[in-house]
Parts: structure tokens; sequence; C-alpha cells
């Protein structure tokens, strides 16, 4: 099953920074580092769900890399509560007595000398060039909830389906897709116009009429310019249970993969500009 994050290209190399306070950082873990007013005085944290607009409320925050590895002598895997899934983490710690009670190795080609016993991570740093790959969870908080997958049941035409189950999530209109996984129309994808979580629409029709019992799923995000959420505790995963109207990254998305095996559904996308806006004005939509 996958979790974490991954990066699929990055024009920078990976550099290594210090741990914020005593902040758990997990390996495929979302980090954040520093506002536009002074904060985070440590290094970075955990970058976890928007709030508002491109998180015009969260800071607003910028995303700044995802975790790629760490100076813990020896790995330590760590089960966390609400995900249900075992990673490999590394904890910060401020004090003196603190840091030098640790095992530490490595941070090679960085501005951190060897004999520097605080806790480091090394970052893939993101910049709007950067793509990654996200997994789709259908919730917010436990990372082992797959997506949502229901079987058609009545009002069956080629543009528009209603679910003998709910979705996962309330669509919102233009910003959702939907893929079949069975029947004829299985492994191809339509974006959604309907605003609900059974009845749905779509203006490009599906090639077939499907059939009760067809099997599909859905994603509250789409192709090109759109929303994604991400969890409120870890920054590991992609959030499918909600609308992503209201709390949401703005990202431009290049692939969604519904059809692959529960549990591995997943999403290519990169972060747009307006996220590496320090300034509220920045972000907000008019």
């Amino acid at each position: 099953m996958g979790m974490g994050f991954e990066v699929v290209y990055a024009p920078q190399r990976p550099i290594w920074m210090p741990v914020d306070g005593t902040q758990v950082l997990m390996q495929g873990g979302l980090v954040s580092f520093g506002l536009r007013t002074p904060a985070q005085t440590g290094g970075v944290a955990i970058l976890t769900a928007a709030s508002g607009t491109a998180d015009v409320g969260g800071g607003p925050r910028t995303p700044y890399g995802v975790v790629i590895g760490d100076n813990n002598a020896t790995p330590v895997n760590t089960l966390l509560g609400t995900a249900l899934v075992t990673v490999q983490t590394i904890t910060g710690c401020d004090t003196a007595a603190a840091q030098l009670a640790r095992d530490w190795r490595g941070v090679e080609g960085s501005m951190w000398p060897k004999g520097d016993p605080q806790p480091m991570v090394q970052v893939a740093l993101i910049s709007p060039l950067t793509v990654l790959k996200g997994y789709l969870r259908g919730s917010a908080t436990v990372g082992t909830t797959v997506i949502t997958e229901t079987t058609a049941a009545s009002g069956l035409s080629t543009t528009g389906a209603t679910f003998a189950a709910t979705l996962g999530f309330t669509s919102t209109a233009n910003f959702t897709t939907l893929a079949y996984t069975s029947g004829k129309n299985a492994g191809i994808y339509r974006i959604r116009t309907d605003g609900g979580t059974t009845i749905t629409t779509n203006t490009k029709a599906f090639p077939y009429t499907p059939v009760v019992g067809d099997k599909a799923k859905s994603a509250n995000l789409k192709l090109g310019v759109g929303q994604l959420k991400t969890d409120t505790t870890y920054g590991l995963w992609i959030d499918n249970a909600t609308t992503a109207a209201t709390n949401y990254w703005t990202v431009n998305i290049y692939e969604i993969n519904l059809c692959t095996e529960p549990g591995n559904e997943y999403v290519i996308f990169s972060f747009m500009g307006d996220q590496f806006v320090t300034a509220n004005s920045g972000r907000v939509t008019t």
C-alpha cells in the first residue's frame, strides 16, 4: 500500500535541514520552513492540511520539501496511532543535553558540520517546477482507509448515473473526477459536473452506457489547475474524504490513477506558483 509523497522530478538537489522543536517528522512527509513574519526558529515542520484557499488562513505556509532521509544512526520506525501505519521517523530536540545524548551520522555536503548533534532531515526541495506523487486516502486522519468504490444502480446513461452508496464525499462541480473500474467503461475517466454524493453527471459522455453493478471510484480533484487536500496530522497523503471547495492547496494535476489496486490510488501533481507567495494578498481569489 502506497504511503507518503514521492518526488517524480525536481530541478534542485536535496539538502539537509534541522528539525523544528520536538516535531516528529516522517520520511515521505511534506514539510514547511518559516513564514513571512519570523517563525520556526528551529527548522522544518510538518506541512498539514491547508486552511482556506491556498492556505491563506494558515500563515500562509509555503511547501518547502519532502523528507527523504534523517541523521539517526539507527533508523527509528514508529507506528502512527491514528494512521495505523509504521513509518521511519526522527524526533526533534532543543536542549544541549538531548542533542548530545543522540547517536547521529551523515549530513554530507551541507553548511552543517559533522560535529553538530541536532536532529536533521534530508529534504527534497519543492518549487513550482517540482513534480510530486501522492496517494489518496478516504480519510483526513486514518492512513489505511482506502478511497470508496461503489456500484451503479439507476439513472444510467453515458452522461450520468446514480450509485448505490456514497462515493465518499460531496462533489464540487467541475473539480471532481469519476472513473469506472469495471464494465465496458473500465479504466475511463470523466470530470463530474454534479455537486452530490451518489448522483453523478458529466458533460463529456462515457462511450458506453453503464449497467447496474458496474463499479466506480471518484476523486475530489481533476486534471489541470485544481484543488488538493492533504491530511490534517502527518502531511503523508491526499485526503479524499471531503469536498475540496474550502480548504485546499492550489495545484496543477497531471495524472490521476483510480484504477489501480485499493490503497495505491495516486495523483501526479505540482504546487501552483501562488503557493509560494508569502503574503496573504497574493493568494486570495477574487
